[in-house]
């Protein structure tokens, strides 16, 4: 009786430990998961990867491509107009992005992401444009393009608006016919569509998708490429 009883509890002690060493298994494979998962869902701040090096000291826009200036006007998301030193108004087209529409007519997002630029753009203690090499440009319509850079405060660091506005979803990432940050705006674009912030897939609670707009051809033609279908109000198209 005792032989058998023995035998019983060695069973038990077996089955015991196997059920022990499956669970722990379980748990390393949870555990796993889950630090995969925080790996793939970190939120990277690509605009602190890119840093103004070049010295600005002494040097102008439209000669050399870069210049400290002081604000004149905040137009909407990704254009503002500026002063330089000579005091003379430069109107700016920021490169690498563009905002929905706020001004004459407004699109989903657009007057968030006119918004997020005012603020940043009056209230930071230092802007400075760049070039995307060389003096600088101007695009059809006579604005100068340029990569637009801000310190918030004396002790921060510059940081380039134009990225930061596809990192928080704001615009799509034009990197066409641009030399610098190619890489850093398309990583920042694919990681708002992950998340699916803003233009990126997200429905704007300030504007009214249902309210009818007149529209061109070539508008209309952008809107297809660049929204969800979901979203789209059939507009008045204006031949």
């Amino acid at each position: 009786m005792r032989v058998h009883g023995w035998i019983v509890m060695k069973k038990i002690v077996r089955i015991l430990s196997v059920l022990l060493i499956v669970l722990t298994l379980g748990l390393l494979v949870s555990c796993k998961d889950k630090d995969d998962k925080d790996d793939k869902d970190e939120i990277v701040d690509y605009v602190s990867q890119v840093k103004l090096e070049e010295s600005f000291e002494g040097k102008t826009f439209i000669k050399d491509g870069i210049e400290e200036v002081t604000l004149y006007l905040a137009v909407d998301g990704d254009t503002i107009h500026v002063l330089n030193k000579e005091g003379t108004i430069l109107q700016l087209r920021f490169l690498g992005v563009d905002t929905p529409e706020s001004t004459a007519q407004v699109d989903p997002w657009g007057m968030a992401a006119s918004a997020f630029t005012k603020n940043i753009v009056k209230n930071c203690k230092s802007i400075v444009i760049t070039s995307d090499g060389g003096p600088g440009t101007r695009d059809t319509y006579d604005r100068w393009l340029s990569w637009v850079w801000y310190k918030a405060d004396d002790s921060a660091e510059y940081r380039l608006l134009n990225l930061e506005l596809v990192q928080n979803g704001y615009s799509f990432a034009k990197n066409a016919g641009i030399v610098h940050y190619k890489d850093e705006l398309v990583a920042a674009a694919n990681q708002a569509l992950k998340q699916k912030i803003k233009v990126f897939g997200e429905t704007d609670p300030d504007y009214c998708y249902t309210e009818a707009k007149e529209i061109t051809l070539k508008e209309l033609k952008t809107s297809l490429n660049a929204v969800s279908y979901t979203h789209l109000t059939l507009p008045t198209i204006r031949l």
